[in-house]
């Protein structure tokens, strides 16, 4: 029975990982990547299984100010909205936005770092639209006057 529960319960908090339909990924306090979701591999910017993950660590190294980005994961919890670009033979260039937390064990130790990935090139590239479209609404504004 324990071992049903046990089988139940991990099976719901994997299902709760593969629904999301962005990127996630665990890493072990060592740095290691330990496990990805689906959508971390079908990511089209992704040319290999863990090539946007390893772009990701270096991003968290060289983010944060004095400590790098990934000491202030483990020093401060998260980080929250760093950008990456990642693009591959097959793919244009993509912009990420990234968020990384600490996760524990049921003791409350540290065990290592989850972290998400959100493609936002397509909402960016409707934000300079939209300020390419207003600065030229302007300019005609400015011109008849």
């Amino acid at each position: 029975m324990a071992e049903e529960l046990q089988r139940a319960s991990s099976a719901y908090a994997r299902s709760l990982v593969e629904a999301s339909l962005d990127p996630l990924v665990t890493i072990s306090s060592e740095g290691k990547i330990t496990d990805v979701n689906e959508a971390s591999v079908q990511a089209p910017a992704v040319a290999a299984r863990t090539s946007h993950w390893h772009r990701l660590l270096r991003l968290l190294h060289r983010a944060g100010e004095g400590a790098g980005g990934y000491q202030q994961v483990f020093s401060q919890g998260f980080v929250r909205d760093t950008r990456s670009r990642s693009a591959t033979p097959r793919a244009a260039s993509r912009t990420c936005s990234n968020n990384a937390s600490v996760y524990k064990n049921d003791k409350g130790q540290v065990l290592g770092v989850f972290a998400a990935a959100r493609d936002v090139t397509d909402r960016k590239l409707a934000e300079a639209k939209q300020r390419a479209a207003a600065a030229y609404a302007r300019s005609l504004i400015e011109a008849v006057r």
